[in-house]
């Protein structure tokens, strides 16, 4: 899958409204008609990009498919096994005494 700034002709730090406008013009040119492949991919960019909340969220979750960030976060937990370290009495003592 190409990334999605890459299909709109976007820089990474590009506004909502540069997003918008790429989109636009993209669709005009890639019809569905003309090539559906293409305007679906163009399609789902945009409806990734569209805002700052989800491209943000993007940048986080990288290609997970999540609806609300809750969601994303319980996925990426459960993905992880906790790591158990023994811990001895000099550990307690110097991690008591950083605060």
């Amino acid at each position: 899958m190409l990334p999605y700034y890459f299909i709109l002709n976007v820089p990474e730090d590009a506004t909502d409204e540069e997003i918008r406008n790429s989109y636009l013009r993209l669709v005009k040119q890639y019809t569905p008609e003309k090539d559906p492949v293409r305007f679906q991919q163009v399609t789902e960019a945009y409806e990734a990009l569209q805002n700052r909340r989800r491209r943000i969220l993007g940048k986080i979750f990288g290609g997970l498919s999540i609806k609300e960030p809750e969601d994303g976060l319980l996925t990426l937990a459960a993905s992880r096994r906790p790591v158990r370290r023994p811990v001895n009495l000099k550990t307690l003592f110097d991690a008591e005494n950083e605060d």
